[in-house]
């Protein structure tokens, strides 16, 4: 598997894809959706980066705050 470090931007599927393989990729961005959406501190962090819930595109700096909360995939 892939690492991400360093961090790079990347669509929010393919990072969702990192993190459950074995799925869809629509279904993959649900589970990393509903994972984020359980960690209030994960999200306060993310919308100070910038995120609105709405981009498809992930910065650098996002990829990483995830993978800080979340764990690397």
């Amino acid at each position: 598997m892939p690492t991400l470090r360093p961090y790079t931007s990347m669509s929010r599927t393919r990072l969702a894809q990192l993190y459950c393989p074995d799925v869809t990729p629509r279904h993959a961005w649900r589970t990393l959706k509903a994972w984020m959406d359980r960690c209030r501190p994960l999200i306060a962090r993310l919308r100070s980066l910038g995120y609105d819930g709405r981009q498809r595109i992930l910065s650098p700096a996002m990829v990483a705050a995830i993978a800080e909360y979340l764990g690397e995939p």
